[in-house]
């Protein structure tokens, strides 16, 4: 995911760290701070290091609504061509920019298109109010 907010948010190796630093994420930190929520515990550094690269690459609003009814869809994912047709949407651009960016994770085999089960979980507790 570094990788692809490099190139989606065209920033140097450099600025990359330095902003996920600023965050408090240094990654040669051995600790790993956990936290409970609803009833469940969470890796609060990789859960801010994946809203951090969500922040970093400043997605538009157009791809912000993908990602908002991805969020609604079961782990196991959705046809292509199905939730372009759900969403009314005229081409899958967005969709495709999604992938390229690593937001999205596609399945070729079988056209089906879902998230990470922990970037279903970050996105849906993702509190930005742009999103």
């Amino acid at each position: 995911m570094a990788a692809k907010t490099l190139t989606a948010a065209d920033l140097t190796p450099e600025m990359l760290l330095a902003a996920l630093q600023k965050e408090g994420l240094a990654l040669s930190n051995p600790i790993k701070v956990n936290f409970t929520k609803d009833s469940s515990t969470k890796k609060q550094r990789l859960h801010k290091h994946i809203q951090t690269l969500f922040t970093l690459q400043n997605l538009s609003e157009n791809n912000l609504y993908i990602l908002r009814h991805m969020v609604l869809l079961p782990l196991s994912g959705i046809p292509k061509g199905l939730f372009q047709e759900w969403m009314k949407i005229r081409n899958l651009n967005y969709v495709n920019s999604l992938i390229d960016y690593g937001w999205i994770q596609q399945d070729t085999a079988n056209n089906r298109i879902s998230l990470h089960p922990f970037l279903h979980e970050v996105i849906a507790d993702f509190s930005n109010p742009k999103f």
